[in-house]
């Protein structure tokens, strides 16, 4: 166990060397980049890591255009992240967390109790996310809270990605505000969407196939959609919408337009 205080300002990426690690603050722990100089588009790399804990910490991006915690490529499993915030100053990052695994063998992400600033600019989609999964089984995120500044470019999670499918993923008393999109799932299956507040949003919860070959229009499955609560902005389209998914369940949300 890693156990943090104060604050860490980092020049460049760290990669974690090895397995079995726990990152703990204890008090007003933060880990940050410095306002100009940051070598990398990451904080902290943990691909191809196992058992990673990030715990009590707070996340402060000085340098836009960044990720504070990423994989990608290799498998991973075992990540939990709890009690954590991820920038509450003028820069967010980019994305908090970006967890990918291209073989679709990452295993157990457990993201907890934790907050997510999401910066917005003129683009267009999801660029900045609070929470990325993809190629990810059995993940669960529980009690987050995602605020975005704007509508534009903004999305709170978004769960698997054209190629890399997600499967197992539960998503559930969480809190979205002020975003283009509060939740997006491509390519996934045996998702569990429940008992989530999405406020201030054009685009509650949307599905989508995936896009690339060898999965053109492929379809996904099992879904179920429970007990949301989606307040659309003045501008806002979209409560729920799905696009080729089998056995999908819908009960018991509210829309409010």
């Amino acid at each position: 166990t890693v156990i943090i205080r104060g604050e860490h300002q980092f020049p460049s990426t760290l990669t974690i060397p090895t397995n079995h690690l726990q990152f703990v603050g204890d008090g007003n722990a933060i880990l940050s980049t410095p306002v100009a100089g940051f070598t990398g588009t990451r904080l902290l790399d943990i691909s191809g890591r196992t058992n990673i804990t990030f715990r009590n910490l707070t996340f402060v991006a000085r340098t836009a255009g960044l990720t504070a915690i990423f994989s990608s490529g290799q498998a991973l499993s075992d990540i939990r992240v709890e009690d954590c915030t991820f920038s509450n100053a003028s820069t967010q990052w980019d994305r908090g967390v970006d967890l990918g695994n291209t073989a679709a063998t990452g295993e157990n992400v457990y993201i907890k109790d934790s907050t997510f600033y999401i910066p917005t600019n003129a683009g267009g989609g999801t660029t900045h996310l609070g929470v990325n999964l993809y190629g990810i089984g059995h993940a669960r995120v529980t009690g987050c809270r995602f605020i975005a500044n704007g509508n534009s470019d903004t999305a709170g999670i978004s769960i698997g990605e054209t190629n890399h499918k997600s499967a197992n993923v539960v998503v559930s008393d969480c809190y979205f505000g002020g975003m283009a999109l509060g939740m997006k799932v491509e390519f996934a299956d045996h998702v569990k969407l429940v008992d989530n507040t999405i406020e201030n949003t054009t685009k509650g919860i949307i599905s989508e196939i995936g896009t690339s070959a060898p999965n053109n229009n492929a379809a996904s499955t099992d879904y179920l959609i429970s007990g949301n609560t989606i307040g659309l902005a003045p501008t806002g389209f979209v409560g729920i919408s799905l696009r080729e998914v089998t056995a999908a369940t819908i009960e018991s949300n509210h829309l409010a337009c």
